[in-house]
This record gives C-alpha cells, sequence and structure tokens, in this order.
C-alpha cells in the first residue's frame, strides 16, 4: 500500500517544500470539551486534512500553548497555518520559522502528537509577546529541536501518540 504522504505518489511532493514553526497560546474558552478530548480532536482533524494536502508535522500542547511544525508544499503549509490561525481554540498564532527544505523530516506522518506536557513554559509567552525581540528565526528553530528531541528513539511509522494524554 502506498503512503499518501509518498512522494511517489503524489505530484505535489515533487514540488518546492517548506518547514514552518509556529506557537499558539490555547484558547480554551471555543473548546467543547477537556483539553485531552480537544487535543484529540484536533489531531484526529490534522491528520485526515493533512493527507488530503499532503501535509505533516509534529504538535505539542504545552501548559496552555500548542507548538508545531509543519512540513508539505509550500501553498500547502501556508494554506494549512491560515486555517490553524483562524481556529477559535488559538490565539496570538505566531510564525517563528518558515524555511525552504530539500526534503521532509517525517515523510509518511501527517501529525503525530508528540506530547501534553503540563510543565510551565515561561519561554513560550516570550516567544508570542515579542517573536523578534526572543530570537525570531533562531527561536524558531530551538523549537522545532525541542519536538524533534521528542521523537528521538520513538518509531514514527504509526505515530498517533508519542506522548501520554493522562
Amino acid at each position: 500500500m502506498t503512503d499518501a504522504l509518498d512522494p511517489a505518489s503524489s505530484p505535489l511532493l515533487a514540488g518546492p517544500q517548506c518547514r514552518m514553526v509556529y506557537a499558539s497560546r490555547v484558547n480554551t474558552d471555543a473548546f467543547e470539551g477537556d483539553i485531552q478530548s480537544e487535543i484529540l480532536r484536533i489531531l484526529e482533524t490534522s491528520q485526515r486534512y493533512n493527507r488530503e494536502t499532503m501535509v505533516g508535522g509534529l504538535l505539542l500542547y504545552a501548559d496552555g500553548y500548542f507548538c508545531q511544525i509543519l512540513e508539505g508544499p509550500i501553498e500547502a503549509v501556508e494554506a494549512t497555518y491560515e486555517r490553524i490561525a483562524r481556529d477559535p481554540r488559538h490565539q496570538l498564532c505566531t510564525v517563528l520559522l518558515t524555511e525552504k527544505i530539500e526534503r521532509r523530516r517525517y515523510p509518511g506522518i501527517p501529525m503525530a502528537l508528540v506530547g501534553v506536557d503540563e510543565t510551565p513554559h515561561p519561554e513560550l509567552q516570550g516567544l508570542l509577546d515579542d517573536p523578534e525581540g526572543a530570537g525570531g528565526a533562531e527561536a524558531g528553530r530551538e523549537l522545532a529541536n525541542m519536538l524533534e528531541a521528542r521523537i528521538n528513539g520513538h518509531s514514527l511509522e504509526v505515530p498517533m501518540f508519542l506522548g501520554k494524554l493522562n
């Protein structure tokens, strides 16, 4: 069976690709349920949508913030981010890094949840309040490294959850 995100199965993946790193503050007032059920809903929707648009990446919930890496065809990544930025569950959506890439780091991965972390991360507030002052693209790379560090040692063959929903 050919994966929908396999470059051999789609001409979309043969064109220019990019990676985008963003963070947003969670707006729990827009949630239909508790944080766990909402994260599951977001993950399921993302995986379905991303398979159709050839976008993939990693998602982390960290103490009231979403942090995400999106990668795929440039136009599809930009459209996905625009949709996310309009989602009322997100506030202060802030792109920290956008870069062209030669190849994807997570081919075949429509979206992996890399963790649900209740540990306070004051640096995330700084990123959203003043992304350029907090380091801009360099801060985006550091955030990407933090997300990627969470997948070290894990197989991404079937990446529904790498973190625990308690």
